[in-house]
């Protein structure tokens, strides 16, 4: 990926020498190819860096952690309209016992 860079490096150099300034359709493409090559040789060391220092593992406990807040969070709106119900329903009883 380096070595692509560093080509598309020199071809960004030939197209100024022939457009002769910086604001030009071809450079701004070839520029952006640059960049994406960059942030993807970037990611690629991080991602790197953290499989090397076993950050799966964290990932995964990580998951786990989130199906149980999911899970807990499910409960407790399931709590929530059982508690609704209940009050509605007492609030049917008293009406009818009123009349």
């Amino acid at each position: 990926m380096l070595k692509e860079i560093a080509r598309e490096k020199k071809t960004l150099l030939s197209i100024y020498d022939e457009v002769g300034h910086k604001y030009h359709e071809a450079v701004w493409m070839v520029d952006s190819m640059i960049q994406q090559m960059r942030t993807e040789v970037r990611w690629t060391h991080r991602l790197e860096r953290e499989l090397a220092r076993g950050r799966r593992r964290s990932i995964r406990s990580s998951r786990k952690d989130c199906q149980v807040k999911l899970r807990d969070s499910k409960e407790s709106g399931i709590r929530q309209r059982r508690r609704e119900t209940a009050v509605l329903d007492l609030g049917g009883a008293k009406s009818a016992a009123l009349n």
